[in-house]
């Protein structure tokens, strides 16, 4: 890579991976995108682009070998989290089912892995279906939650929302492998049972995989929220065996999330969703999910669910981008507890006031010093 870095400037090369190919809140731009920029889109000619692409594959291939972020890269943050990630669970996307089966008998099903994962949640987000059929008939257990409140359905439609290979390829075998027959919530003044075949069903769903990436990456508004068109970006390459096509047209769907709201005069209306603004929903704070053993079932609030306190701490903030006073309000509407300052920011400001005191105290000495030599001249003159 030095040999490479040779015929650019480095800093002009770190401008140009930060400002533009991975300058996108979508992801990181693809090599045919950054090769047909015009020339006031880059200062790079067509031919030195494939050249500075080489030098920055080469250097995402070095960060998830070293296991390292590049915070000065912040859109790509999710890619090279999401690379770490598969990588403490690769074992998974390998078709040696034994393997993990062994594994499986000396930890139990249900162990987890070091993601907090269970091997039947690991096994859906690598889209191995024959280990999931194996895993569940050992007994693995679909319901089981992670601290995020995802199960292993959740975990195989997060890839599959996020990935076209993965919709198009296992995403359909694991709905029918995974996916609970129906959804049971509390609304807090009756239950409400969504079944599979409903609309809302798959919506429900979607927004519950998609709730924390409201908060910890970069979105069209700042609210925490979701609109339609959110929406039928993860389902771009969702088969039509999953979700019917008539259901992804965006009026279609606006009057799902609409006649599901929870001031919405609808006789029907499950009061699923509250409108934040104009276009755009969040769950109903009142909003409850069933958790535990069947003999121990509880309900539970959905924010306590997803764990909105936790991501909270991993909150989205660059620069004009802030999201406390929209976290502080769910958390509020949720029943939670107040809104705490992440402990990053914590330390953040800690160490903001140290420098302030710190640059203070330099003036004011220099005030005192600028004081006493002036005091030096006058009594100089009075001689």
């Amino acid at each position: 890579m030095r040999q490479n870095m040779k015929a650019f400037d480095s800093h002009q090369v770190f401008e140009e991976i930060r400002g533009v190919i991975t300058a996108n809140a979508a992801g990181m731009m693809s090599r045919d995108a950054y090769r047909l920029l015009g020339v006031r889109q880059s200062i790079f000619s067509e031919n030195q682009r494939d050249q500075l692409y080489d030098i920055f594959e080469k250097y995402q291939a070095w960060l998830a070998e070293s296991q390292l972020y590049d915070l000065n890269l912040a859109r790509s943050f999710p890619q090279q989290h999401l690379s770490l990630g598969r990588k403490s669970y690769s074992a998974y996307f390998s078709q040696r089912v034994k393997d993990i089966l062994r594994q499986c008998e000396l930890y139990g099903v249900e162990h987890l892995l070091p993601t907090n994962q269970t091997p039947l949640m690991a096994a859906a987000a690598a889209g191995n279906v024959p280990l999931v059929e194996a895993l569940l008939e050992r007994g693995a257990d679909r319901e089981a939650v992670d601290h995020y409140g995802s199960n292993a359905f959740h975990w195989a439609l997060r890839e599959a929302c996020r990935d076209p290979t993965f919709a198009r390829g296992p995403f359909a075998a694991l709905y029918g492998l995974l996916a609970p027959p129906c959804i049971d919530v509390n609304i807090g003044t009756r239950m409400v049972r969504i079944d599979q075949h409903m609309a809302e069903y798959f919506l429900f769903q979607t927004l519950w995989v998609l709730f924390k990436s409201r908060f910890t990456q970069p979105q069209r508004r700042t609210n925490g929220a979701f609109e339609t068109q959110s929406i039928l970006d993860a389902w771009a390459y969702l088969p039509a065996s999953v979700v019917r096509p008539e259901r992804t047209k965006r009026q279609y769907l606006s009057g799902i999330l609409a006649r599901n709201e929870v001031a919405r005069d609808y006789a029907y209306n499950r009061a699923l969703f509250k409108r934040v603004a104009q276009g755009w929903y969040q769950f109903n704070p009142q909003l409850s999910v069933r958790r535990g053993l069947p003999s121990e079932q509880r309900w539970v609030g959905a924010y306590t669910a997803l764990n909105l306190p936790l991501i909270n701490e991993f909150a989205w903030e660059y620069e004009w981008v802030n999201l406390d006073d929209h976290i502080a309000s769910y958390m509020a509407l949720g029943g939670l507890p107040e809104r705490s300052i992440p402990v990053a920011t914590e330390r953040r400001v800690a160490q903001d006031r140290e420098n302030l005191a710190a640059k203070e105290a330099t003036l004011e000495r220099l005030r005192l010093q600028a004081r006493a030599s002036r005091a030096t001249v006058r009594t100089r003159h009075v001689k």
